[in-house]
């Protein structure tokens, strides 16, 4: 199998763990129509380990003209298992199964069936069904990818109760180079330094961890302290600037010593501390790290080890050395040198940390024969400056939600059930509100745009959905005058709860029910994209998920993320 090839440039983005996580996964997608059917592509393609299709319908014409696994010659056929048969074609790898049931009927009759699962997708699944789907996989913590092409519309919401990122991979995470608070062996090469009898070529290549700490002692020792303030910060950067030389080649070409730029620009981590990144200290402040059971996810024990870590070892200050060093100016022979002290300190912080990962799953009771693999402790400690922890919102409490003063009008009538009612009931969140807001503060004078409004008539259009038995704008002869009114009504609803009520206007209901509930092949592409790279990072716990929903809109070709 040339798996390792073909998987090259993937591999660089997620590295082997993720690949075998995404090999070893159990996929269940519900309904095989153009949106299910383009997700699950963009998944065994990559190389995912085994899926499931489940689909009661038969292929008909119409799923000939906006479906590319279904042909002509399949008419009649089970969709299930002709889309199967034509997804694993295209990856040899992957494995997969059919079933040719209704998936309402599945999740009402058989709710097992979805344990075991890595990922469930659900396609074009109507609310009630949807409903009783997301609590059947919350109850597993089974994630739930809920996805839908309508008209020019798109949606896509994930539920699980928690997920865990061990590699965030976020731009804005910062290497610990612990030149505030130097570890032995970075002190001792600093120590050895004298910049001012080494010569030129050791001066201009001495690397900038090395000539802060350096530097921060002579200062320190001159002025009676490291600085405290901005101006004093602003001051030694400076001051750190004029410790250039002079350097000219033998042709009096001047040579600028380029690791005292790096050194400038990194003077502040010479006296602060690398701060903690706002996910990371949620994560090890989460009440879960002190009431852990031996039945939890190996992450959060070695939070609990990172937290315990910090306090004792790092002095409250510091998370584990990493090995790993960012690219800088210095002569290869000194890059080395200075790796192999961060190696060593990092080999040091590794074993106080495996010793508090014990010592947190001894007193939760985990099985000894069942440690924690070395592979997995070296990924956390080499991603731990950029863990995250996100919980999500039920979909029932965002389907069930009614404006905030409801609920507290609900309180003040019987007070003993107040905060539980509103509690399962769920509000309206900001999101909508906040996303049009966005929008004006850029100068846009026409919001109508804005991807959100349509999350507002996607609802609607299921309240008709609810109310009638059908779409409105579907059906053999549709009123399309009558049933945007009535969508229109139920807009009005839930326009007011997420308060934009100013900005959903008929225009909206009658644009939804134009659409009929149709599901066109180029949106249904565009969302299967938008599910697979979510599917990816739930799957391999890298990259930060969305949260907790997508909307597309193919009218202004337009997205936006929102919390519902």
């Amino acid at each position: 199998m040339a798996s390792s090839d073909k998987y090259d440039r993937q591999t660089r983005l997620w590295g082997a763990h993720g690949q075998r996580a995404l090999g070893e996964a159990r996929i269940c997608l519900l309904n095989a129509g153009p949106t299910g059917t383009e997700s699950l592509k963009n998944l065994v393609l990559p190389g995912c380990g085994f899926v499931t299709v489940v689909d009661g319908e038969k292929v008909t014409e119409g799923d000939v003209g906006n479906n590319f696994f279904v042909s002509r010659a399949d008419i009649g056929s089970p969709r299930a298992e002709v889309t199967l048969s034509h997804l694993l074609e295209m990856n040899p790898d992957v494995s997969g199964e059919a079933r040719c049931v209704d998936p309402s009927d599945l999740i009402g009759g058989e709710p097992s069936f979805f344990e075991g699962f890595s990922l469930v997708i659900a396609s074009q699944l109507q609310r009630d069904a949807l409903l009783s789907l997301s609590a059947v996989l919350w109850s597993m913590n089974v994630p739930l990818i809920a996805v839908r092409s309508y008209g020019l519309v798109g949606s896509m919401r994930i539920a699980r109760p928690v997920h865990v990122c061990f590699e965030a991979k976020e731009a804005q995470a910062v290497a610990d180079l612990r030149i505030a608070n130097p570890f032995p062996a970075l002190q001792a090469f600093a120590d050895a330094v004298d910049l001012k009898s080494c010569d030129d070529e050791t001066h201009r290549h001495l690397p900038y961890p090395v000539l802060l700490v350096k530097l921060m002692g002579e200062y320190a020792a001159e002025h009676g302290g490291q600085p405290k303030t901005f101006a004093q910060r602003k001051a030694f950067a400076k001051w750190v600037g004029t410790q250039r030389r002079d350097i000219t080649t033998d042709e009096g070409v001047p040579i600028w010593e380029e690791n005292f730029d790096e050194a400038v620009a990194n003077a502040s981590k010479a006296s602060l501390p690398t701060p903690l990144r706002p996910d990371v200290a949620d994560v090890l402040a989460d009440a879960k790290l002190d009431a852990l059971e031996s039945t939890d996810d190996d992450f959060w024990f070695l939070a609990r080890a990172l937290r315990d870590f910090r306090a004792a070892e790092g002095k409250g200050e510091s998370l584990p050395v990493s090995a790993s060093l960012p690219d800088m100016t210095a002569t290869t022979a000194l890059y080395l040198r200075l790796n192999e002290a961060y190696k060593l300190q990092a080999t040091l912080d590794r074993a106080a940390f495996c010793a508090h990962l014990e010592r947190a799953r001894e007193a939760a009771g985990c099985d000894e024969k069942r440690p924690v693999s070395e592979g997995v402790i070296d990924r956390f400690l080499a991603s731990c400056q950029s863990i995250k922890v996100m919980r999500y919102r039920p979909i029932a409490m965002e389907l069930s939600a009614r404006a905030a003063e409801d609920g507290a009008a609900a309180a003040a009538a019987d007070p003993a059930a107040g905060d539980g009612e509103a509690e399962a009931q769920g509000q309206y969140t900001s999101a909508v509100k906040e996303a049009v807001a966005e929008l004006q503060m850029m100068g846009e004078t026409n919001v109508s745009m804005c991807p959100a409004l349509w999350a507002v008539m996607l609802r609607a259009a299921d309240d008709f959905q609810c109310a009638t038995g059908r779409f409105p704008g579907a059906g053999a002869s549709p009123d399309l005058i009558a049933d945007a009114a009535e969508v229109a009504k139920y807009a009005a609803v839930h326009a007011a709860g997420y308060g934009v009520a100013d900005h959903v206007t008929e225009e909206h209901a009658q644009e939804i029910t134009r659409y009929g509930a149709c599901e066109p092949h180029v949106v249904a592409a565009t969302m299967g994209a938008v599910v697979a790279q979510e599917a990816v990072k739930l799957l391999t716990q890298q990259y930060v998920p969305v949260d907790n929903t997508f909307i597309f809109n193919g009218i202004a070709t337009t997205a936006a993320v929102a919390t519902l």
